[in-house]
């Protein structure tokens, strides 16, 4: 049986079930129906002419991608009059194995077929039919969903991903992943390769979760009134210690080739490294060496995403938090469920959404010095001036932008304020009232006296500095 494949760009070894390499990333079979051909086939020859092929009763209209042993096509169902994505295994790659390694690829083809067909959910990309045609070649058509991955989606951001209202449906389709594995792992599926190019979001809002080909389903005696099928033995044949998924949102133990112990807890890891990617915009992994990346994925030495980017004063700490709990090196350790993650992600967005925006006109003060703090403030949009108004000229102490936070030390001092912030340009805050700042950092706690001592500690030593005109820190 073959046990490996090599990558057609850098000649790097890979397992027959991963879906790209794991040194460059190029495809070695996508089976995400609706990808822009630009982005996932890189380069790859497109078909256009309608008549070029046929299998079955569907007219291939152009090749959405293809790598390995699989090719992914646009095609119309002639009966039903519509757009469908067409999955073949490729002829040239198949007639180069031998008769039995033909029947384990095809095997393995009508599988992933079945299991991903069984899975019966919206944010799940249906399968419309499994057949064979005239000729012998077998097939598998799906749902065709036009729109963006993931990934896509936050880069069209950039940086605004992390302002409320887009961090928020951002969220929102993280919730609806979560649905997805949830309901998955209810069926015994364990995904194995969560990332955000297997994320669609369609034009429309909706969310699935693509690529079920590295799928494991876990032992029947799991799943409660599970159906005895020919599936109860999925993936049994999958090679003992061969790395599956991708490196950079895989669990330790995936990446140590451990399947015994592949489980829930292993996809809740690969959200919570997808979750890290949305909020740092970089993987939780960046080498470039399959090696280095290997040995870090076996690891999990994770660095914080707020500590990981010079952006990480807009990450929430919340989200931060949930992330790095979800990739857990040990699984004991990580949310024991996804539907456990999901209501971590739900409880965030709750009170998250409750705290108001305010805009301020350029050239209004936002907050006033000599006035008593009752709320701290995040810029989402515009930048700011922080002036001391107490001697005779107006003194500038610093320039604030988007991701950054003021009055915050009045009200953790529950003293007054010591600067003025004025608006430079049209500005957007999200203002945290005092008693919100309260709950959330436990101010009431012995810990909370002690974050009060050091604001009034920073606060005198603010003053002390102003009154030299040394450069004061605080505002």
């Amino acid at each position: 049986m073959v046990t490996s494949r090599i990558c057609p760009k850098c000649g790097q070894r890979n397992s027959m079930l991963n879906r790209e390499c794991l040194a460059c990333d190029t495809p070695l079979m996508d089976l995400s129906a609706g990808l822009d051909a630009t982005i996932r086939t890189k380069g790859s020859a497109q078909t256009e002419d309608p008549d070029v092929r046929r299998i079955a009763h569907y007219r291939l209209i152009g090749l959405l991608g293809a790598g390995g042993m699989g090719e992914v096509y646009r095609a119309y169902d002639e009966r039903l009059d519509r757009l469908v994505a067409l999955k073949i295994v490729r002829t040239d790659e198949i007639a180069r194995l031998l008769p039995e390694e033909q029947r384990e690829e095809t095997r393995r083809f009508i599988d992933e077929a079945q299991l991903t067909g069984r899975l019966d959910h919206p944010n799940i990309c249906p399968i419309y039919e499994l057949g064979e045609d005239k000729d012998g070649t077998v097939y598998f058509v799906m749902k065709m969903i036009q729109g963006l991955t993931l990934d896509r989606v936050w880069q069209q951001a950039g940086d605004e991903r992390l302002a409320p209202e887009l961090l928020a449906e951002l969220l929102d389709i993280f919730i609806k992943v979560c649905e997805a594995l949830s309901f998955a792992h209810s069926r015994g599926v364990i995904h194995r390769d969560i990332k955000p190019v297997n994320i669609m979001v369609g034009d429309f809002g909706q969310v699935y979760v693509m690529d079920w080909g590295a799928a494991l389903l876990m032992e029947l005696r799991k799943v409660a009134n599970a159906p005895k099928t020919r599936l109860e033995v999925f993936r049994e044949k999958s090679m003992h210690g061969a790395i599956v998924g991708t490196l950079r949102y895989m669990s330790p133990e995936q990446a140590r080739g451990d399947r015994e112990h592949v489980d829930e807890r292993s996809d809740v890891f690969s959200l919570g490294a997808t979750l890290y990617h949305m909020l740092a915009g970089r993987p939780i992994y960046v080498a470039n060496d399959v090696h280095v990346l290997l040995k870090q994925a076996q690891e999990a030495v994770i660095t914080p995403p707020h500590l990981a980017v010079s952006t990480g004063g807009m990450i929430p700490p919340t989200l931060s938090e949930i992330a790095m709990k979800a990739m857990a090196k040990n699984p004991d350790d990580r949310y024991e469920s996804v539907v456990e993650l999901q209501r971590q992600i739900v409880g965030f967005l709750r009170g998250y959404l409750q705290q108001p925006n305010r805009r301020y006109a350029p050239g209004s003060q936002i907050i006033t010095q000599g006035e008593e703090g009752d709320a701290a403030y995040i810029i989402v949009k515009g930048k700011c001036v922080v002036v001391d108004n107490s001697g005779t000229q107006k003194v500038i102490l610093r320039n604030l932008g988007p991701g950054d936070v003021f009055g915050e030390a009045a009200v953790f001092s529950e003293g007054l304020r010591t600067a003025t912030v004025e608006a430079l340009d049209e500005v957007t805050v999200t203002v945290v009232p005092r008693n919100t700042l309260v709950s959330a950092l436990g101010l009431n706690s012995w810990l909370g006296g002690f974050v009060k001592a050091l604001a009034s500690r920073f606060s005198q030593l603010d003053e002390d500095l102003r009154k030299t005109r040394q450069g004061p820190l605080e505002r």
